[in-house]
């Protein structure tokens, strides 16, 4: 963050959460009809998430109501990120890991779902796949 970012009253904590809602999503409600659920979710159309000149012009919400464009409160440069594939026991492994923001995700929630619905589903559908849950979900 720019030193003028906290004279608006921004925090990272805040910006990133910002953008991590708009281009992400975030839950608004539960839907229910029945016995079925949906989950309402809002987020920046495809379109406007497509670009980097789309997250320069994108405009941080201030705490007085008005909104700032983010390349005017931080310096966006584009790096590689850490990531690969590890062995464990002989075996390849991919890591995943993620921080929740407790006030958009619950991390028990999310892990239960991944664990219950889609990575079942994924080891199904690819042949030699298999996933382990680890750290604080397994512990939790």
């Amino acid at each position: 963050l720019s030193p003028g970012a906290e004279a608006l009253g921004l925090t990272a904590t805040e910006v990133a959460g910002q953008l991590r809602a708009a281009f992400l999503g975030t839950q608004l409600t539960e839907i229910r009809r029945g016995d079925l659920a949906w989950d309402l979710e809002v987020r920046l159309p495809d379109n406007d998430r497509a670009a980097r000149a789309d997250l320069n012009a994108f405009e941080i919400a201030l705490p007085d109501g008005g909104a700032v464009p983010l390349s005017s409160i931080v310096t966006i440069d584009e790096a590689r990120g850490w990531g690969g594939i590890t062995r464990r026991n002989g075996l390849r492994t991919l890591t995943v890991a993620a921080d929740v923001d407790g006030r958009i995700g619950n991390a028990d929630a999310i892990t239960a779902q991944l664990a219950e619905g889609f990575l079942p589903d994924l080891v199904t559908t690819t042949p030699g796949l298999d996933f382990e849950v680890g750290g604080q979900a397994a512990n939790s």
